[in-house]
C-alpha cells in the first residue's frame, strides 16, 4: 500500500474514532440516573388562628363551651426528602423521592365549660402534625449555562398525615394518634447549579396542595423551601 494510502486510512480511522467519541459524549449528556437529598423548611396555609376555631367547634360539637386564653403555633417546621431520578433528555425526566415533613406544632390553654352542669375547668391542649410518603414527578429543565439551569415539577405526593395530640382536662389525661393518607397535587419550581464533575446544588419551592388531616378533619396546603444535592451517575 502506498504513503497516501496510508495516510488516508488513518485519517479515516481517526475520523471514525472521534465521531465515536463524540457520540457517546452526546449520549452521556443527554441524561442519566441520579441520587440526591434535600433539607429544608414547611410553611402551612392553616394558621394558628383557624386552628383555634376548629379545636372550639370541636369542643362545642362534644356539647363544651372552649374559652382560649392563649395558644401557639410553630413556624417554619423542618422537612427531609431523599431523590432517585432519571433524565430521558436534558430537559426531560422523571423523578421519584420520600418526603418526611413537620408540619405544625400546636399549643393551647384556655378553661372548658360543660354544657350542662355549668362547670368549668382548666383544659391544655398540645398537638404535632406529621406528614411523611412518596412522591412521583415529570421534570422539565430549562438549561441557563453550561452549568447552570431552571427546573420545574410536576407530579402527585401520597402522604400518610399523622395527628399526635396530647390533653388535660382538669386532671383527666387524654392522648393518641390518628393517621390518614391521602393523594395530593405537588408542583415545585427550582434551579440547580453543576459543580465539582458529577455534583449539582439545587434550590427549589415545593407546593402541596389538600394534604387531609383526620383528628379534626381539616386539609392543609404547604409550602416547602428546600435545599440539597444531587449526584449524577
Amino acid at each position: 500500500m502506498s504513503r497516501s494510502g496510508r495516510l488516508v486510512r488513518r485519517a479515516t480511522a481517526g475520523t471514525a474514532l472521534w465521531s465515536c467519541l463524540a457520540v457517546a459524549t452526546a449520549l452521556a449528556d443527554e441524561g442519566g440516573l441520579y441520587v440526591g437529598a434535600t433539607g429544608g423548611l414547611t410553611a402551612s396555609s392553616y394558621g394558628e388562628r383557624s386552628l383555634n376555631d376548629t379545636v372550639v367547634a370541636a369542643a362545642g360539637a362534644a356539647d363544651y363551651k372552649l374559652k382560649i386564653d392563649s395558644s401557639s403555633l410553630s413556624v417554619g417546621a423542618p422537612a427531609a426528602s431523599a431523590v432517585v431520578g432519571y433524565m430521558f433528555s436534558p430537559d426531560f425526566g422523571i423523578e421519584a423521592s420520600y418526603l418526611y415533613l413537620n408540619m405544625q406544632r400546636y399549643r393551647e390553654s384556655g378553661k372548658e365549660t360543660f354544657a350542662l352542669s355549668s362547670t368549668t375547668i382548666p383544659f391544655d391542649l398540645a398537638l404535632n402534625l406529621t406528614s411523611r410518603g412518596p412522591t412521583l414527578a415529570l421534570v422539565g429543565v430549562l438549561p441557563l449555562t453550561s452549568g447552570w439551569q431552571l427546573d420545574g415539577r410536576v407530579g402527585a405526593y401520597e402522604g400518610s398525615m399523622r395527628s399526635d395530640y396530647w390533653s388535660l382536662a382538669g386532671t383527666y389525661k387524654n392522648s393518641g394518634s390518628q393517621s390518614e393518607t391521602s393523594t395530593s397535587l405537588m408542583v415545585s419550581a427550582g434551579t440547580a447549579y453543576s459543580f465539582a464533575g458529577h455534583w449539582m446544588l439545587r434550590l427549589e419551592y415545593v407546593y402541596l396542595n389538600h394534604l387531609s388531616e383526620k383528628l379534626f378533619g381539616q386539609a392543609y396546603n404547604t409550602g416547602l423551601a428546600m435545599a440539597g444535592v444531587s449526584y449524577w451517575f
